[in-house]
């Protein structure tokens, strides 16, 4: 195994793995990851983003963590109007929707005025950025 080390190549290789995968933890932890559905949800959306699609502006707020579990429902409404609103009791629920078909939606739910889940989903996938309920 020493002999093995020995080699430089090995050990860049090595060092660059362990980078890759330390980076990889990082990014999960960043767009809140937690299942293999999350990758491909994520990978989705990026994909799309990469390929000119819209993609709603509230889905970057959600996936950088500029929007969190607990903030003010009003807040929220004030820097980014939904496209659709309901009120049941306690509890509100915010529609964003991308531009042409419904084929994606991003629905905010709030209890007592204070956020408390956040999911994205479409026909092909789900994501879900936050559930505190």
């Amino acid at each position: 195994m020493r002999k093995l080390w020995r080699k430089r190549w090995v050990r860049i290789l090595t060092y660059l793995l362990t980078a890759l995968c330390l980076l990889g933890c990082g990014l999960c932890w960043l767009f809140r990851i937690s299942s293999l559905d999350n990758v491909v949800a994520c990978g989705m959306l990026l994909g799309g983003t990469l390929a000119g699609q819209p993609v709603c502006p509230v889905w970057w707020d959600l996936a950088l963590r500029r929007i969190n579990p607990g903030d003010s429902v009003d807040e929220l409404i004030r820097r980014r109007p939904p496209v659709a609103m309901e009120h049941e009791g306690s509890y509100t629920v915010l529609y964003y929707e991308v531009d042409g078909p419904a084929f994606e939606n991003t629905v905010i739910v709030a209890k007592d005025e204070r956020l408390v889940l956040a999911r994205k989903f479409s026909c092909t996938y789900e994501h879900t950025f936050f559930d505190e309920d």
